[in-house]
């Protein structure tokens, strides 16, 4: 299966995981995995995901990372690299993209935060397995059109859904 459509919604200042000036946007792929959380927020699509769906995935950060590399350089501000085995007794440290991955793809991982620039007023942050990306593009952007402007290739559709059982736990980021 290969990810088909992205959904989005700007997130309310009550749902706000990040206390920073400028929007929110919850950033999502369809179809995904059965999911608990995903399902009691009200989403439904589902699919057994395979090779393809993760490669999709992994473009997807790629083009968010691409899009936020504009205000600057990416910082690991809360969370863990994941380590990689290169042979039996070595193994390396991942990289701040990994870290985002890991965490959105596994929920023994912690919540993932990356600031980019020197302002820090952009942040992409991962969190507990959930495919999905919140996004703080920065003070003075609006949603939709910054989303277009990254050039997905997908269509993208504006869902809204209950946050209550999405959104990271304020308490799991250590800054």
């Amino acid at each position: 299966m290969s990810i088909t459509r992205l959904h989005w919604a700007e997130i309310d200042s009550e749902h706000k995981t990040l206390d920073v000036d400028g929007p929110c946007i919850a950033l999502w792929p369809s179809p995904i995995d059965a999911d608990d959380c995903f399902e009691k927020a009200g989403f439904n699509d589902f699919e057994d995901s395979n090779d393809k769906w993760d490669v999709d995935f992994i473009k997807l950060m790629e083009t968010l990372f691409v899009g936020l590399k504009k205000n600057g350089s990416p910082r690991l501000l809360s969370g863990e690299l994941p380590f990689k085995k290169i042979h039996f007794f070595k193994s390396k440290e991942g990289t701040v993209f990994e870290a985002l991955e890991a965490a959105a793809q596994d929920d023994q991982f912690p919540p993932c935060l990356v600031g980019f620039g020197d302002k820090q007023d952009s942040f992409l942050l991962t969190s507990d397995g959930h495919p999905i990306f919140w996004i703080y593009p920065g003070p003075k952007v609006t949603p939709e059109g910054w989303l277009q402007s990254l050039g997905f290739g997908l269509e993208l559709t504006k869902t809204e859904l209950n946050w209550m059982f999405l959104i990271p736990n304020r308490q799991r980021i250590i800054l």
